[in-house]
């Protein structure tokens, strides 16, 4: 568990984690916003690796949870990205069909054509790890391999017999959010090997959750109607920040101080100490896309602190 602190957090995720009081769904709420947002932050990126790649903002975490511990607050986090959704999901000039939300019980062949129809831009959301798994026990289902070029915006390619058609997706910023239980994450992920699951920022809920007694409180009902109200109020926060990127003619990049970027590679390489050893080497590539992930954390919060009284800055951070 992670258990958010809220003090220093944009004041977005502090009205979002007033929902709840139980600390696994605070957490639960607070990585499901933020990687829907991730989608919302098209102009803001970072530098990482060496030699530097750019990476935006696109975030991908996996919840994994018993059966009816509060992972379906993650539904209610679509409600951030819902109006840019509506607005795209009308028939443009081109005659593409275009949105935020890509289907998980799509072939292979359909969300690469989705995905090439958004201009490369997108939400994988499955709060049902079995949907995805079902799709990719078939042949022409599996798309594992898209994700795994997503996270690291390379190029998705792709031809069809069909007029002899080819599909290419440069630089694909794609958000991916799924969750399950723990016995739904091996049909899905089936080895560390194929790379897939060093990908994604993993939760995993231990917490034991007791029985809530406000499911019969009429007061408390009135409560959860309330959250979904202010989903919708902040969806349309969302859009108007993502409106202000889309006309700002350049992007801003996102950095860590000195001092930070010295902590976090302290960390790191204490990670890599306590899990990685010349005998196992299971979790070498998940720890190196540690700073991969962080980074990504820390611009979508970045973000969010960005005045839209100004032109988009060409470089902030995390202070």
């Amino acid at each position: 568990t992670c258990h958010i602190d809220t003090d220093r957090l944009p004041q977005m995720l502090q009205k979002i984690l007033t929902i709840s009081d139980n600390n696994s769904v605070r957490d639960m709420l607070f990585l499901s916003s933020i990687t829907a947002l991730s989608y919302a932050c098209p102009k803001f990126w970072t530098l990482h690796g060496k030699p530097s790649k750019r990476y935006n903002a696109n975030l991908m975490t996996m919840i994994l949870a018993p059966a009816a511990s509060g992972k379906g607050v993650m539904s209610s986090t679509k409600q951030l990205l819902r109006p840019i959704h509506e607005e795209l999901n009308k028939e443009s000039k081109t005659g593409k069909k275009q949105m935020v939300f890509i289907p998980c019980n799509s072939t292979a062949s359909a969300f690469i054509q989705q995905l090439a129809d958004n201009d490369g831009k997108g939400l994988l959301f499955a709060n049902e790890m079995d949907t995805l798994s079902q799709m990719w026990k078939s042949s022409y289902g599996k798309f594992s391999d898209v994700l795994r070029c997503a996270f690291e915006h390379e190029s998705i390619g792709m031809r069809r017999r069909t007029n002899n058609e080819y599909i290419e997706i440069d630089n694909p910023q794609l958000s991916v959010l799924v969750s399950g239980t723990y016995n739904q994450l091996l049909p899905l992920i089936r080895s560390r090997e194929n790379g897939l699951a060093s990908r994604f920022a993993c939760y995993v809920v231990k917490d034991i959750q007791k029985f809530d007694s406000n499911v019969f409180d009429e007061e408390s009902l009135s409560a959860g109607s309330e959250a979904e109200n202010l989903f919708r109020q902040l969806g349309t926060s969302v859009k108007i920040f993502y409106d202000w990127q889309m006309r700002q003619t350049g992007s801003c990049q996102f950095c860590f101080t000195r001092s930070q970027s010295e902590k976090l590679a302290r960390m790191v390489q204490g990670q890599w100490g306590a899990y990685v050893t010349e005998d196992n080497r299971d979790f070498d590539s998940t720890i190196k896309r540690i700073g991969v992930v962080i980074k990504r954390i820390g611009i979508v919060l970045g973000a969010l602190r960005t005045s839209m009284a100004e032109p988009l800055p060409k470089k902030i951070y995390l202070l």
